[in-house]
Formats: C-alpha cells, structure tokens, sequence
C-alpha cells in the first residue's frame, strides 16, 4: 500500500506514513490491514497445508508390473522342473536300435529284453544266461547267447555315458573233416536279416568273400584265417582243424 500524499510505500502494520507523517485513512486502513491478514493466511497455507512428508511408497505403474513379473517368473522356474523331469522320463524309454539310454541297471535289462524279444521273433534261441555286466557307473556289457540251426551267435553290446561304443557278433559252429568249407553252413537269410538289425552295412556277400581268402597259418598248419579292414567294421574268419576229433571248428566276427 503506497501514502496518498507521497505516494511512499507502507510497511504492512502500520497506520502513518514512515516518510511524511500522513495518517491514512480509515479505508485504507482496513485494505491494508485485509491484506496484511490475507498475506499471513497465505503464508500459513503455504507452511502448513502443503503434502504431507511420507516414506516413499512403490507406485501403482511398479506395483503393477511387480504383479505381472512375480506369476511369469514362478511359471517359468515350474517349467523348468517339469522339463527336467520330462527329459529323464523320455530318456529312459528307447528301442533297441537307439544308441543313447541312460546307465541305469534297470535300463540295460529292458534293452537286454528288447534285444531277446526281437531275436526270438526271427526264430533264434536266446540262451537265458544272456545278461549284463556293470563297469562302475557309466559302462555296461550287454551280451546275447543265441543260436539257429546248430550255429551259435554271440552278440555283445558295449555301452559307455550311455553310447554304444562298439557292437560285436561271433557266429560260429563245426563241422566234420578237414576241408575248408565253413561257409558252406552259414544261412544267407539269417546272415543279413541280423546283421541289418544290429546296424552293420555288411552282408552275406561280406563273409563269403572273407572266406575266399582264407589263409593258413605259417607257424600253426591246423589254423587258417582272414582279417578284412573297413571304414564301418572289421572282419576276421578262422578255421581250426581239430584232428584228435576228425572235425574243423569255425567262426565270423564282424565288429564296429
């Protein structure tokens, strides 16, 4: 509010001019004192009725999106578990063609079964003393007795981390006399329809070949033998003479 007469400002309270001396009137008086009162209110209302001080409190946007993550996480951890579970279920079923099981006991007797139960069903004899030998914790021997029209088949799976690491078949029998004519007793139907089924890409022919090149050994006249060399197996035909007995004795391996 400024005097009327000097037109100098005064001081909110005040009722007299600092600088004349004029006494202002009563009008004025009751401007100024209204907004002296008004200036007060609004300074209290400035101190006193701003937004209370709290401790900082998560957002609702925060809340919100904590609410959203807290159910993803926990379906993925669930997830998680049950495919952990799902794949040591599904790695313990297989067929007797699959080349990685899991090194369990129970497992390996369920291949052993497998094997046997198909064998039997291209009419081969399975011995029962066919079974498994474990080798510590991650190698197991399977081997199969089997045999067919008076000829044996010996077959022996090894299994190592769960990998068959090594397929082995001894096919063998005996004959009477000396004549190099093994061969001649070995079932071309037999032959390829079990070694397809063990996985070897040989065949009858494979055999007979090997015995076409049959060697006598230079130290031992009673012993002959073939070795053949592959990129996918190995071969190896022999014949020993059993003279005391007037017969030959003879066996195919073929290995991978």
């Amino acid at each position: 509010m400024k005097c009327d007469v000097c037109y100098t400002t005064i001081p909110l309270g005040e009722t007299r001019c600092p600088n004349c001396g004029m006494v202002m009137r009563k009008e004025t008086q009751s401007s100024l004192k209204q907004e002296t009162d008004y200036t007060k209110k609004e300074t209290t209302s400035k101190r006193y009725s701003g937004k209370p001080i709290l401790s900082p409190v998560p957002s609702f946007k925060f809340l919100k999106i904590f609410s959203i993550i807290i159910p993803i996480a926990s379906l993925i951890i669930t997830l998680s578990v049950f495919m952990g579970l799902f794949k040591d279920i599904t790695t313990n079923i297989f067929s007797p063609t699959h080349s990685e099981i899991t090194y369990s006991e129970d497992v390996y007797k369920q291949y052993l079964s497998n094997v046997t139960s198909d064998l039997e069903n291209m009419e081969f004899e399975v011995d029962q003393n066919s079974d498994i030998s474990l080798y510590g914790e991650n190698e197991c021997e399977i081997y199969i007795y089997a045999s067919k029209n008076n000829i044996d088949y010996n077959i022996n799976y090894m299994f190592k981390e769960a990998d068959n690491i090594s397929t082995y078949v001894e096919i063998s029998g005996s004959y009477e006399g000396y004549d190099s004519k093994s061969f001649q007793y070995l079932n071309e139907t037999d032959i390829n329809k079990l070694l397809g089924y063990l996985g070897f890409n040989s065949t009858y022919s494979t055999f007979k070949d090997a015995h076409n090149h049959l060697e006598t050994d230079e130290d031992n006249s009673s012993q002959r033998y073939c070795i053949v060399y592959s990129d996918d197996y190995e071969i190896t035909v022999h014949e020993n003479l059993e003279e005391d007995y007037n017969k030959t004795l003879f066996s195919y391996t073929i290995s991978k």
